[in-house]
């Protein structure tokens, strides 16, 4: 569903690859890729990072940011590297239904392990396992659809109790093994396995409430559109390239995948005041979704 949110720290360096780029990357990445190169371990010597930082917001609220990695040698071929990071965006948006201040604040958290090992002068591993974890809610202003102003006042929001939370789970682990056939070609296979959950929602009161109080003559009841999504990813990629320095330089390769996602969707009724369900009435949602893609 979504990309990493991946620590500038984490990063040897980014590759822009224009055109079609589904031979080895998948089909979707026809228009072409923006392609994120992680730091590998380097079995040399120690090294480490550690950052601190805080942020705030005129009129809003206060964040902080703790990251830090370490780069550990296990032998002279092999290294660990890990990292981690732990982050608090402020919020500024405020819910005059509930009365909460800068509901909008968002939560980041995650790490990154890397195992390196040098297997030969030829041949080269990497074990790689990440893990980013979020949640947050959107900057949401409610505005008047005539006028286009804001409809309760700048940067105000009325929307039920614990609406507009967006939750997310990402896990990635991958396997690269690259190896040199004796100066003809580097032969490449990478293999990983993605798991992502996703939560949230989206106050519908506005458009169900009337509706409710029209149809089953009960009043002041907020609606929300749930979503709940899951994905499970296989990918495998094998690539036979030229050495760098042949002055004909060609590539071959192939790429499989195995998506499987599930997403579930309702529409709760609730007390906007407290969050509390409303009970009694018939349930105006219900979608179960499953589907495999190869």
């Amino acid at each position: 569903f979504n990309a990493p949110d991946l620590d500038p720290q984490d990063l040897a360096r980014i590759e822009v690859l224009r055109g079609p780029q589904g031979t080895l990357y998948g089909a979707g990445s026809l228009g072409g890729l923006l392609k994120y190169v992680t730091a590998s371990p380097d079995p040399s010597h120690v090294f480490g990072r550690l950052q601190v930082d805080g942020s705030t917001v005129d009129g809003g609220g206060q964040g902080y940011g703790l990251r830090g990695s370490l780069n550990i040698p296990i032998n002279a071929r092999m290294a660990l590297r890990v990292s981690g990071y732990d982050r608090e965006d402020p919020g500024y948006v405020d819910n005059v239904l509930t009365g909460q201040d800068n509901l909008n604040d968002g939560r980041f958290s995650g790490g990154r392990a890397s195992l390196g090992v040098q297997l030969n002068d030829a041949w080269r591993l990497r074990l790689s396992a990440l893990y980013q974890s979020q949640r947050d809610q959107g900057p949401i202003v409610d505005y008047d659809p005539f006028t286009f102003r804001p409809a309760y006042g700048d940067l105000k929001q009325s929307r039920g109790v614990g609406t507009g939370i967006d939750t997310q789970q990402i896990g990635s682990y991958s396997l690269e093994i690259e190896g040199e056939l004796g100066g003809f070609a580097t032969l490449t296979s990478s293999s990983s396995y993605n798991k992502q959950k996703m939560f949230f929602n989206i106050d519908t009161s506005a458009v169900f409430a009337p509706l409710i109080e029209n149809t089953f003559g009960v009043a002041d009841v907020g609606s929300a559109i749930t979503t709940d999504n899951g994905l499970d990813k296989f990918s495998q990629e094998i690539r036979l390239a030229s050495p760098a320095a042949d002055r004909l330089s060609w590539q071959i390769g192939g790429f499989y995948t195995h998506e499987h996602t599930v997403e579930f969707q309702g529409l709760p009724l609730f007390d906007p005041l407290s969050g509390a369900p409303v009970g009694g009435l018939p349930s105006l949602l219900h979608i179960y979704l499953r589907n495999t893609f190869e």
